[in-house]
């Protein structure tokens, strides 16, 4: 995920008056803004180890100091998205967008928010708004695509995989958890297994296409010829895997 850093700082002079009084510093020592960048850097330490209360309760406080903080408020919101509190995990998401509408991390949080709330429409209007801040992130293209998919819109979904694919070949690999979740648990489609055994043979990943297709056999996919015709199984249409498999429907 990107991290989403806005560390400018600005000196104030205070022309009237001329003030140059420091910040006051409670009892530990640290001014206000010393304890909320300490906070903030120990709640997100705490999210990588996977510490979630311990972060939530960090950030918590970090966002009292800082409410205006869109890095603290986003951080805290994938906290609660973390222990499945997906009401404050929104409420979170939305206050960082009431500060910045274009802010893509927490859109895209947010959206996630809305596909563990089974609510599929608001989702993927979320995801199309990362795509349009962030086009050429491979990660946004797949997020889209597996969302798309998810409601059934197999033929755009595809052609979105097929953008990330082009900008990280590695993405299906990298995302298997999430396409093979959105595959199993969204739908069952034969046309949806043959497209991902279409993806994977664009990859030169005969394994992955092998077990594709048979989901889709299984699933009643019919038009094999396609196999012979399109330019994605050009890799290895040939070798003796996919000749078996087709000698075998």
């Amino acid at each position: 995920m990107k991290k989403w850093y806005w560390l400018t700082m600005a000196v104030l002079i205070l022309l009237s008056g001329c003030s140059t009084a420091k910040p006051a510093a409670d009892s530990t020592g640290l001014t206000p803004a010393q304890r909320f960048s300490l906070l903030l850097t120990q709640g997100i330490g705490d999210l990588n180890r996977k510490e979630y209360e311990n972060a939530i309760r960090r950030l918590d406080v970090a966002v009292s100091l800082r409410p205006d903080s869109q890095d603290a408020q986003n951080f805290l919101g994938i906290g609660y998205f973390m222990i499945e509190n997906f009401k404050l995990a929104r409420r979170q998401f939305e206050k960082v967008l009431s500060l910045n509408p274009s802010h893509a991390a927490a859109l895209s949080n947010l959206g996630s928010v809305c596909l563990k709330e089974n609510d599929w429409d608001n989702a993927e209007g979320m995801f199309r708004r990362v795509v349009a801040l962030t086009p050429e992130s491979a990660t946004s293209l797949f997020s889209l695509g597996n969302v798309l998919l998810g409601r059934g819109k197999l033929e755009e979904g595809f052609a979105y995989l097929a953008k990330a694919i082009e900008r990280d070949p590695q993405i299906l690999e990298k995302n298997q958890p999430l396409a093979t979740s959105v595959h199993e648990n969204i739908f069952q489609n034969a046309e949806a297994d043959f497209g991902y055994a279409r993806l994977y043979a664009g990859l030169g990943n005969l394994e992955k296409t092998v077990e594709f297709l048979h989901r889709a056999k299984q699933a009643g996919f019919s038009d094999w010829i396609r196999i012979d015709q399109d330019p994605q199984f050009e890799k290895i249409r040939d070798l003796e895997e996919i000749r078996k498999f087709l000698e075998s429907k």
